[in-house]
């Protein structure tokens, strides 16, 4: 029997952006609920995992997902999220770091996609997505 190895794509995007109260950022980014809610199509099932359900052309795909790993500590909140389903597998790591009025983030994801029809559509998602959870920490953060 032979085992084929999924195709790996991966990037990463990095930045930061100024706040006006570094206490609020920490409070907020430092609740699993804030990084939920910056997931679009998100249906929450229990504390840690969800379903998400995304559309492809004429149609909707639905993945399961879940929160692999959540850390918070006076100067950083680390999360880890895993969504798959159908042939693909996407792990988005996001880290924010704090300095008086400067968040700096770090997003890294990684796409494997045993489907070459799909597999330029989820690293485009994968970059979207990312970028949709620093835009949507953005927000929260400027309200």
């Amino acid at each position: 029997m032979r085992v084929f190895a999924l195709p790996v794509l991966s990037d990463e995007i990095r930045g930061e952006f100024e706040v006006k109260d570094a206490k609020k950022v920490k409070l907020i980014l430092s609740h699993k609920e804030a990084l939920m809610d910056c997931i679009p199509g998100l249906v929450r099932v229990s504390d840690d995992e969800f379903k998400v359900s995304r559309k492809i052309a004429f149609i909707t795909i639905t993945l399961s997902g879940r929160i692999k790993r959540f850390e918070v500590t006076d100067d950083y909140v680390i999360n880890e999220v895993e969504v798959g389903g159908s042939g693909v597998k996407l792990t988005v790591f996001s880290s924010f770091s704090f300095q008086d009025k400067k968040v700096s983030y770090l997003i890294k994801y990684t796409l494997e996609s045993s489907n070459p029809l799909i597999e330029s559509f989820a690293s485009k998602e994968s970059k979207e997505l990312s970028e949709t959870i620093i835009s949507c920490a953005q927000k929260k953060l400027s309200s």
